[in-house]
């Protein structure tokens, strides 16, 4: 009897790792960088406004610097590094939240005009490839500009009044939001208005980013040692906290950008309805984290702020798409009954798109009316005034109503103004519902507002009054039948052009069929050549 001898080859750790290692090696050599990367980092160095602006920087830095030095008197030993890191910080801060997103977007802008149409259309890139080539080299260009400002920070530590921790957090959390920034940038750029609304945009999300970066410098700078002693739970809570909320902005607007430059014909609303409902739950699920370990309402008033930010805006470029699906966008329509309500949701289409928003903020209202107000019977104040009974409401119970009236208003204008397109501008093309919106806000803010004007006779008390289908009038008053009066108003609004709409929505759900279930319709749009 002979033993059976394997011949299958057997490798030690050590070569299994340097086999791991060629393997990698391979792959790399075989990998490109990305060409619009590429593209506009070459732009950048033979750019002379660039080129320009580095130039620019490294003369303020050491003309700060001078001025520093020279007054050194007035600074004590101990304050006159941190003094110098300051200025660095401060010059630094200016350059980066405004050279970088600004170029990056005057690119973009350049790029996308009609008589420049240069790689953004004439690649087979995609649109993903696209926006991430034009983000690292935001990036990059950040690391560029880091780099010359790190040896003047240097010099500030040797003179004493600042640590290392404090450099390098500062620098990494300004690195963050000069991307976060030029994500932002490429965003604003590729939206579909005309430059003044693009700049006004772009304003508005850089003073924001700029106000917020700057609160958060100033308080660890310099009131670092008065910062209470958290526990580790709470520690690691609040990094996986500020971590997932960076990130989930971060790809919103990236996934915005990318879907807003993908062809009209592909399914633009998939990606961005599902990355919005992740980052949705996400963040729900660490704002009752937070109330559950830290006994902090805080968070759930920011989750329930920012998506009403994010999707009450987002009702109006839902009406503005196409009721008619592109033959692209049937072929990926499910077979599947269930499966074809869930695609409903996330597919293109007006319709889909309301019902989603519609459960997003229904959820969203039910988690905050149960965490805000647990009590079904709220402590109120009773002022008599005359025959009027005044309640006047907590910041909890405020905050409440004033989402349910924002997210009410909200639907009521956007139904309403979807009837009026449907109904008397029915040739137009599918971005008019969008102004038809608009029109119904405008009337129903300066109509009732006029009439109280007349009536009252004076801009305080008119103000003050109630004033129903005037969303703002509901930012002045502040007792409870008066929300209570806006909320019931608002909500019965939204009943009547629900019902006004009812026979679109079936329809439109009722059209929502693959290719496969309507062969007349397959034929009409996809004819044989003997037809």
């Amino acid at each position: 009897m002979h033993k059976c001898i394997s011949t299958v080859p057997t490798h030690t750790p050590m070569k299994t790792l340097v086999l791991k290692v060629k393997s990698c090696l391979a792959t790399l050599q075989g990998w490109e960088p990305n060409p619009i990367l590429v593209k506009e980092l070459r732009q950048a160095m033979r750019s002379r406004a660039f080129l320009g602006a580095f130039a620019l920087l490294l003369a303020v830095l050491f003309g700060g610097s001078y001025i520093i030095v020279w007054d050194y008197t007035t600074h004590t030993p101990q304050s006159l590094g941190s003094s110098m890191f300051e200025m660095h910080l401060f010059i630094l801060v200016l350059f980066s939240t405004i050279l970088i997103p600004f170029y990056v977007a005057f690119g973009i802008l350049t790029e996308r005009n009609p008589s420049n149409i240069e790689l953004m259309y004439y690649t087979t890139l995609s649109p993903w490839a696209i926006v991430r080539g034009k983000f690292f080299a935001g990036a990059y260009m950040a690391v560029l500009l880091f780099s010359v400002c790190m040896p003047f920070m240097s010099f500030s530590y040797f003179l004493r009044g600042v640590d290392l921790p404090a450099i390098f957090y500062t620098l990494f959390i300004l690195f963050a939001v000069v991307c976060l920034a030029v994500m932002a940038a490429i965003f604003v750029a590729v939206l579909p208005v005309g430059r003044l609304f693009k700049g006004i945009i772009g304003l508005n999300l850089g003073l924001g980013l700029w106000m917020g970066t700057s609160t958060q410098l100033v308080l660890f700078l310099g009131y670092r040692e008065l910062l209470p002693i958290k526990s580790t739970v709470e520690r690691w809570l609040d990094s996986i906290t500020l971590f997932l909320t960076y990130v989930g902005f971060l790809g919103l607007f990236y996934v915005g950008a990318s879907t807003l430059i993908s062809p009209r014909s592909s399914n633009r609303a998939l990606p961005i309805r599902v990355f919005i409902t992740a980052f949705w739950v996400v963040e729900g699920l660490l704002a009752l984290a937070w109330l559950l370990i830290k006994t902090n309402s805080t968070l759930i008033k920011f989750w329930g702020f920012t998506t009403c930010m994010i999707m009450i805006p987002g009702l109006f470029v839902i009406i503005s798409q196409n009721d008619k699906l592109s033959l692209r966008v049937r072929r990926q329509i499910p077979s599947s009954r269930l499966k074809r309500i869930l695609a409903f949701l996330f597919f293109n289409g007006a319709a889909g798109g309301l019902i989603w928003t519609a459960i997003i903020l229904s959820l969203t209202s039910w988690v905050i009316f149960a965490t805000l107000l647990p009590s079904p019977k709220p402590t109120l104040t009773y002022t008599i005034k005359g025959a009027i009974i005044s309640h006047t409401l907590s910041s909890e119970e405020y905050f409440v109503f004033q989402t349910l009236i924002a997210i009410a208003y909200a639907f009521a204008y956007v139904l309403t103004g979807l009837f009026v397109h449907r109904q008397f501008l029915p040739k137009t093309p599918p971005m008019a519902a969008s102004v038809c919106a608009a029109m119904v806000i405008f009337v129903s803010i300066l109509l009732p507002t006029l009439i109280m004007l007349i009536l009252k006779r004076s801009p305080k008390l008119a103000f003050t009054q109630i004033q129903l289908g005037n969303f703002f009038n509901s930012l002045y008053v502040e007792y409870y039948y008066q929300l209570l009066a806006h909320l019931i108003f608002a909500m019965s609004w939204v009943l009547i052009a629900f019902l006004a709409n009812l026979k679109w929505f079936i329809n439109q759900v009722r059209s929502f069929r693959p290719i496969d279930d309507s062969p007349a319709l397959a034929e009409a749009q996809c004819p044989t050549p003997n037809s």
